[in-house]
């Protein structure tokens, strides 16, 4: 039940992530940033009739080119404010990754080690001392115990858990 609250919000991440992108990519950008093409076509066709044009063809030509410089403007602080929320978002979902993996990690090492010792038992070894001993079961298994619980508090001490 702990697991489900952060998978969840992994997954909106994960969208946020995805929807940031289609966002970046969609026409409404594209099509703002292809506005910056007529740039400097309108700012030639001003020059060229500045001095033939009456003043308020050219007060019209000089508000549209304002205004086309603003939504140029507007268009790359959209771009760029997409990029950091895209990056921010990715970055995010690395952490939330490392995390998950140095979990993952502490929870092999824990279980490595009772795996190792019962490997070597399982050799079948003739000449091992603790096998003619009636307390080398038990003592073998609180070792395996006390390693594992050993690591248990490392990790939680270390926040890998």
């Amino acid at each position: 039940h702990e697991l489900a609250g952060p998978r969840r919000v992994r997954v909106v991440r994960l969208d946020e992530a995805a929807k940031l992108h289609r966002r970046k990519r969609r026409l409404e950008v594209a099509r703002l940033r292809g506005r910056a093409k007529l740039d400097e076509p309108l700012a030639r066709l001003i020059r060229h009739i500045r001095r033939h044009a009456d003043v308020e063809t050219l007060e019209t030509l000089t508000e549209a080119s304002d205004q086309l410089n603003r939504t140029i403007g507007r268009t790359r602080s959209l771009s760029n404010l997409l990029d950091a929320a895209l990056t921010a978002s990715l970055a995010q979902t690395g952490i939330q990754q490392n995390e998950d993996m140095r979990k993952i990690s502490a929870w092999v090492a824990m279980a490595a080690v009772p795996t190792l010792i019962a490997g070597v038992y399982g050799m079948n070894f003739d000449h091992m001392p603790e096998l003619d001993s009636a307390v080398g079961y038990p003592l073998t298994l609180a070792v395996m115990g006390g390693i594992v619980v050993a690591l248990h508090r490392f990790f939680k001490r270390n926040d890998w858990l």
